[in-house]
């Protein structure tokens, strides 16, 4: 499933692609590229749940 997520750009900022629709808009492809990559690794343990804010990590 982590082969189905994707980085596009649009005229609103740069947003991950997933199968059940885009996150974002973010401010950079390097913030993108950091939240598709949490996203693989929540979609290979077997969640869906992902995020950069550090109340997620407490």
């Amino acid at each position: 499933m982590s082969d189905t997520l994707q980085i596009v750009r649009t005229g609103q900022g740069w947003y991950v692609e997933t199968p059940t629709g885009r996150a974002g808009p973010m401010e950079t492809q390097a913030e993108a590229n950091a939240y598709l990559s949490l996203m693989r690794t929540a979609y290979a343990a077997g969640s869906e749940t992902a995020c950069t804010d550090q109340e997620c990590f407490s």
